[in-house]
């Protein structure tokens, strides 16, 4: 059921409800609930994933609380490989800077089973050093922009 498990994703992201707790009422509640400002699309996108042609239905949600931003795309429908997935970024300032804070939830039916958890655990500690990978090379050519 990707409407409770975008639900599950949308409840962890216990930041958005201290720094932008209307963008987290929208995560939640949405599409009854809203914010003013808020700029939302909802688009296809076909990709090749595990050489078979996947199809999903993205849908992008921006907006700003004063100084601080945040985004969040979820994939609500997708024909193969996972049910559905929900990341979150945000964007907050700082006194020497912003602090980019992200989340990211996938969720799929292809880990349950015999050794499903462990399966899960692997896949998150590779996903985490990868994650880390990326924001440190981006951190640094930040850095060299200055």
């Amino acid at each position: 059921d990707p409407a409770a498990d975008l639900r599950k994703a949308s409840e962890a992201t216990r930041g958005l409800q201290k720094y932008m707790p209307g963008f987290q009422k929208v995560l939640l509640d949405y599409p009854k609930a809203t914010l003013p400002g808020m700029q939302e699309k909802f688009f296809w996108l076909k990709s090749l994933i595990h050489d078979e042609m996947t199809y999903v239905l993205a849908h992008v949600l921006v907006a700003a609380d004063g100084p601080a931003r945040v985004i969040a795309r979820r994939e609500y429908y997708v024909s193969t490989g996972y049910n559905a997935e929900q990341t979150v970024g945000g964007f907050l300032p700082v006194k020497d800077g912003t602090v980019v804070i992200t989340s990211i939830h996938a969720f799929t039916d292809q880990v349950t089973g015999m050794g499903g958890g462990m399966k899960r655990g692997i896949g998150s500690k590779v996903m985490a050093s990868k994650m880390k990978d990326i924001y440190e090379a981006a951190r640094k050519r930040s850095q060299t922009l200055r």
